[in-house]
């Protein structure tokens, strides 16, 4: 099954004096910023464009795998519950990504709402092709395998070496999705389905996305252990403290006694007893 290619529309990413303010002060900003940018312009997809803006979270995702579940259950029986399953964990992935961010790279456009509405363009152009579905199934298979390992992690203080993992690893989710988008406006995402050997460019995608993923992970460990040594620390500085004012209070109830006792010498000298 077959069908024409939409004409990609032309890219636009929002630009303003406050965003190159913020790139500059943070320089994570700047690494989101371009990410987009390099999306939009290497794939023709406006990501602020009503279409993809309107269906830029899980539900609204959904939403639209059931209203095109008839088409999709033309390629598999099971595709509608297919695809859903696939995007589901890498949703969540997301979204505890995001969460390590706080207000880091939300000042031009959220990587989750960017990320799904990615998703769903790639989910968009594979209702129009079978063979764009089995790929795109794949794809995510990938993703979901690489991205297993990504821990979710809360901590009061996040670490600056772990915003700046999750914002690569953002980063990279992008990347593939754009690659995939990109081979599917130029009809060549089964190459990389049918021969590897012919498009290397999922595929190295992909490899990077393990190894933003395995790094990530690394850095949650080591971000684990550091608070749990910090907590043991303040632990033991409290039990110590603790002992300590144990100690002071015995003291003072000893000197206490002491003073009573002088105090009673002193009455009984006075009074001759």
């Amino acid at each position: 099954m077959s069908s024409a290619r939409s004409t990609p529309t032309t890219a636009s990413f929002p630009t303003c004096d406050s965003l190159q303010d913020s790139a500059v002060r943070d320089p994570l900003v700047g690494l989101w910023n371009n990410a987009v940018e390099r999306y939009e312009r290497e794939t023709g997809i406006n990501l602020s464009s009503s279409d993809a803006e309107s269906h830029d979270s899980t539900d609204a995702i959904f939403e639209y795998i059931d209203q095109h579940q008839t088409t999709f259950r033309r390629f598999r029986a099971e595709g509608p519950q297919a695809l859903r399953s696939k995007i589901k964990p890498i949703a969540a992935i997301v979204q505890t990504l995001c969460g390590t961010l706080g207000e880091a790279v939300t000042l031009s456009f959220p990587p989750g709402k960017a990320v799904f509405a990615a998703i769903f363009v790639v989910i968009q152009a594979a209702r129009q092709v079978s063979d764009d579905f089995d790929a795109i199934l794949d794809v995510f298979d990938a993703m979901n395998h690489h991205l297993r390992i990504v821990n979710v992690i809360a901590m009061r203080d996040m670490p600056e070496a772990l915003r700046e993992a999750s914002v690569k690893l953002l980063v990279q989710i992008l990347v593939v999705l754009g690659v995939v988008t990109k081979l599917q406006r130029t009809n060549r995402i089964k190459l990389w389905l049918k021969k590897l050997g012919q498009s290397k460019e999922v595929s190295s995608a992909l490899d990077d996305l393990g190894r933003l993923a395995t790094n990530h992970h690394q850095i949650v460990g080591a971000a684990t252990l550091d608070a749990v040594n910090r907590s043991m620390k303040m632990l033991e500085a409290s039990k110590a403290s603790e002992i300590q004012a144990k100690k002071d209070r015995e003291e003072s109830r000893t000197s206490l006694r002491e003073i009573k006792n002088i105090a009673e010498q002193i009455r009984s000298l006075r009074t001759g007893v």
